[in-house]
């Protein structure tokens, strides 16, 4: 049950990182939080550096489709889990980039309206 779970997860992970990168971010969002809602269910599988990248993927493909705030509400808790996890400088700061890129997509987002 536990393998075949991980396999599905990781089948999650892989073809929404797949669907994006061909610019199918509607499909792609549906797989991965089809992989984030396994995760969050089996609490004793241990995902947090697979959590870190499906994390990354979800608010990428969230950005693209200009939802720069549901972006940064994905992101923010997974950073918090991950300081509290002690996760070394590196892997936090492919959250951190994304975050960064999320408040900046939101900020250009709201000044276009202004200018509108």
């Amino acid at each position: 049950m536990t393998i075949s779970l991980v396999v599905l997860f990781r089948k999650g992970m892989i073809l929404g990182r797949i669907l994006r990168f061909q610019g199918e971010f509607a499909e792609s969002l549906v797989h991965l939080q089809k992989a984030r809602k396994m995760a969050e269910k089996c609490k004793e599988l241990v995902f947090d550096k697979d959590l870190r990248d499906l994390t990354c993927d979800l608010a990428d493909t969230l950005r693209e489709l200009d939802e720069p705030k549901s972006a940064e509400h994905v992101l923010r808790p997974e950073i918090t889990h991950q300081i509290q996890r002690g996760t070394s400088l590196a892997g936090s700061a492919l959250l951190e980039l994304s975050l960064a890129e999320a408040l900046l997509l939101n900020s250009v987002s709201k000044r276009r309206k202004d200018f509108a």
